[in-house]
């Protein structure tokens, strides 16, 4: 469930669609979650404040450690594994935010969806693959 970065950074498009309050509520616990998963990963791989301020204003790091901060909230998060994106797993850990609005849940998994095809395994490595993630799943939520 710690994988609440999706929601607030590379999903928070698509999941702020609705915004009532029991819904708003579920999404604060997840970005509250989030927070430590982030701060983990930076210290695991070696990261910057500046990756990590990009992700908190919702904007991809442009560092190749930045990409492997991803790679790593994605996979201890359960979002990625075996260094591809885990739809299923995924659509478990925002259920929390998701059950409070069909409509929502229907977008997301469309969009998570579409870009376990346009990226599949992806990537040279797992931390391409995350970058590649991200900038689908930004590029879904504005749709």
């Amino acid at each position: 469930m710690r994988s609440a970065f999706v929601v607030t950074l590379l999903l928070g498009s698509l999941l702020s669609i609705h915004a009532d309050a029991e819904y708003e509520a579920e999404k604060q616990k997840l970005r509250q979650k989030a927070a430590g998963l982030m701060t983990e990963c930076k210290d695991k791989v070696g990261a910057s404040a500046e990756d990590v301020q990009a992700l908190t204003n919702k904007q991809l790091p442009t560092s190749e450690k930045g990409f492997c901060m991803i790679e790593c909230i994605f996979t201890n998060g359960g979002i990625m594994k075996d260094g591809k994106l885990d739809v299923q797993n995924t659509l478990k850990v925002l259920e929390p935010a998701l059950s409070k609005n069909p409509d929502v849940k229907k977008k997301t998994t469309a969009a998570l969806e579409t870009c376990e095809k346009e990226v599949g395994a992806g990537g040279a490595n797992g931390c391409e693959t995350a970058k590649l993630l991200a900038e689908c799943f930004k590029k879904e939520a504005k749709k």
